[in-house]
């Protein structure tokens, strides 16, 4: 069995000393309550868990239909927490080094051309307060390619509108400073002048607020960009993530240095930016294929 104080040391100990986000916190108490349950079903105790018990439960696993990418963050989980118990002595072995992540194919990310996304901003009412507050919060994320987690975090104390400055801390809190254009500056000044301003409380300081004024969550942000989505008519809706790739896409297709677009995203690996250049190169691809003459292929 897994004693519970363990884990929970476990996940105070990537939030204090690991300084981990809180999704991935989150991601990895849910992938060591998974296999908590496994576990009971096996009677079995973590001294016992070796490299055959990592095998057969990987293979329950994708016998109930769980795919490679999920399997693989499971397995990686698995052998952070792993690490942790080596360390506090509890184990002197982790087994979990010994599988090999699955193979997964390079899922490039869904994105929608230039204009669509600007007239997707476009058409976002702003009559009233709330759809001015959800306008800032689309503009925010593709105009400044925020991650959800980092936007919801965002203070007044971090945007220098006058400067066109925001700082975002991202993942292991890592800080960063990113430019922001004139369109999502003017949306901003609005939104603070309108409706933040009507919102607040005494003690607001996050930008994103609800009517309560108090600070949104990351399940509101995506259900605001679903509806803004539905109420367009498009279909499957556009998520938040969907924005902050579009942002970089169209960094690179504007001729921005993938080095920069890196910096400005806060990717810790370029390797994991030049996905775009594959987005950039398919887009240009079905352009060339849907207009130039030559572009269509003939039997």
């Amino acid at each position: 069995m897994i004693d519970q104080a363990l884990i929970q040391s476990f996940l105070d100990y990537c939030m204090l000393k690991r300084r981990f986000s809180s999704l991935t916190i989150e991601n990895y108490e849910r992938d060591i309550e998974k296999l908590v349950s496994y576990v009971k079903k096996q009677n079995v105790t973590l001294t016992l868990f070796d490299k055959q018990w990592c095998r057969n439960f990987v293979s329950s696993e994708s016998i109930n239909g769980q795919n490679n990418r999920s399997i693989a963050r499971r397995i990686s989980s698995y052998r952070t927490f792993w690490d942790f118990l080596i360390r506090a002595n509890v184990i002197d072995h982790n087994p979990w080094r010994l599988i090999r992540l699955p193979k997964m194919s390079r899922k490039l990310p869904h994105i929608i051309p230039t204009k669509a996304m600007i007239s997707f901003l476009d058409n976002i009412s702003t009559k009233t307060a709330k759809g001015l507050r959800d306008r800032l919060v689309c503009e925010c994320l593709y105009g400044i390619g925020l991650r959800v987690s980092e936007l919801v975090a965002i203070t007044l104390d971090d945007i220098n509108v006058k400067r066109g400055e925001c700082r975002v801390i991202g993942k292991r809190d890592k800080e960063r400073i990113v430019f922001v254009g004139d369109a999502t500056c003017k949306i901003i000044a609005l939104y603070l002048k309108e409706v933040w301003c009507l919102w607040k409380k005494t003690n607001s300081k996050t930008l994103i607020l609800n009517k309560s004024g108090d600070p949104v969550s990351i399940r509101t942000i995506q259900r605001i960009v679903k509806q803004c989505s539905i109420k367009q008519g498009i279909n499957p809706p556009l998520t938040p993530h969907m924005l902050r790739h579009c942002y970089a896409s169209d960094l690179y297709k504007g001729g921005a240095d993938i080095s920069v677009i890196k910096e400005l995203l806060g990717h810790d690996n370029l390797s994991t930016t030049e996905i775009y250049t594959h987005v950039a190169m398919d887009e240009l691809k079905e352009t060339i294929t849907l207009f130039h003459p030559h572009g269509k292929r003939r039997i």
